[in-house]
């Protein structure tokens, strides 16, 4: 049984910001097709203190960042 994982898209991370602030995990996660712990996940691993919440723009670049240090 495999699984097959696929990134969080630009546009998927700034519907979670968007959404964020008047809607629950579950219908996020719903609306986009996700599991409701994969969204949990990345709201918690990239939470900015300073914003008070989920950047959409951080969190694609702290991914890409993460990306290119897995692969040296």
């Amino acid at each position: 049984m495999t699984h097959c994982y696929h990134h969080l898209t630009a546009e998927e991370r700034a519907t979670i910001m968007l959404m964020r602030e008047g809607h629950s995990i579950r219908s996020i996660a719903k609306y986009l097709g996700r599991a409701a712990s994969m969204i949990s996940r990345k709201l918690a691993r990239h939470a900015v203190p300073s914003h008070a919440g989920y950047d959409a723009s951080l969190a694609g670049f702290r991914a890409t960042l993460t990306r290119h240090r897995a692969r040296r």
